[in-house]
């Protein structure tokens, strides 16, 4: 019978135990609120009464 090794294994990789949110939770909060950020300002943006940016980019 094959013996089981010592350490943790995904698909054959040994995996090590690591706290990934305490981390990696500052990123993960900055990450959130540049993207929800961007959108809202994309949503205020194209929807300017003058159309002043729709055609930014192509005059």
């Amino acid at each position: 019978m094959p013996q089981e090794a010592p350490y943790y294994s995904w698909l054959g990789m040994r995996v090590y135990r690591v706290p990934l949110l305490k981390l990696y939770f500052p990123f993960y909060i900055s990450g959130s609120l540049t993207f929800f950020l961007v959108a809202y300002l994309h949503a205020k943006m194209m929807s300017h009464p003058t159309g002043k940016w729709e055609n930014i980019v192509y005059g």
